[in-house]
């Protein structure tokens, strides 16, 4: 009869590391405006958590902290580069996998020359682990564009499109890619519809049908991309 031996002193020792956090670097140019992005590599576990540490910096020599307190930071994990078809996948911002913008300090919280872009787990839960791209941009104001006194802009809730009341956006001068500010959140200008009308990057706006705002001319800048991995996971 075979005889079986339990053996309680076998057992499987398991070392569990908990990884660092994402470090990345990010680079707006000054003394050149044909700057090379500067690229690096974000991988992690599908579903898990991660807070993507940024530190912004000019490119002069030695590098010097770039303030981004009055910026838009902008972070997207997307299937790749344009805006065109490739083997049926769209390319580009258009295919935003993930999306987070500081306009939300829950999805980006900028401090000084450095910002975190958090990760939470449903961002990533059910993305394929195919490598995708990630792209940082940042829209920093430079010449603000002052409305006329009196002037006002009709906000609605759960709507990006605000109408300008008593002036024409066009006579302003704003363009797309510019910021507007209301009610505490600046935000980048998508697109202008006629001469009334422009649609804006937000709309968790409280209803005022006369709302004051500020507007300013803006520069935009990608400032920071790679490749996105993900690797296999445990929970599903």
């Amino acid at each position: 009869m075979a005889r079986f031996r339990y053996n309680a002193h076998a057992a499987s020792n398991i070392l569990a590391t908990v990884p660092s956090e994402p470090e990345v670097i990010a680079v707006f140019p000054e003394l050149s405006s044909t700057v090379i992005t500067h690229q690096q590599d974000i991988e992690l576990r599908r579903g898990d958590t991660a807070d993507i540490h940024v530190q912004v910096q000019n490119d002069e020599d030695p590098p010097e902290e770039y303030p981004i307190g009055t910026s838009v930071l902008r972070w997207a994990a997307k299937q790749g580069y344009g805006d065109t078809e490739s083997d049926g996948v769209t390319l580009g911002n258009e295919a935003a996998l993930i999306f987070k913008r500081s306009y939300d300090s829950s999805e980006i919280k900028i401090n000084g020359s450095q910002a975190i872009v958090y990760l939470k787990k449903a961002d990533t839960a059910a993305l394929s682990f195919s490598p995708v791209v990630w792209d940082l941009e940042m829209t920093k104001p430079i010449e603000e564009l002052i409305p006329s006194p009196g002037t006002s802009a009709r906000l609605l809730a759960n709507s990006a499109v605000v109408r300008a009341n008593g002036f024409n956006w066009s006579d302003l001068g704003i363009q797309v890619g510019d910021l507007f500010k209301a009610q505490g959140h600046m935000v980048v200008v998508n697109r202008l519809i006629g001469h009334l009308d422009i649609e804006v990057d937000y709309q968790n706006w409280t209803s005022d049908s006369a709302a004051p705002f500020q507007a300013w001319r803006a520069n935009v800048k990608t400032i920071a991309g790679g490749t996105f991995r993900l690797r296999g996971d445990v929970v599903m």
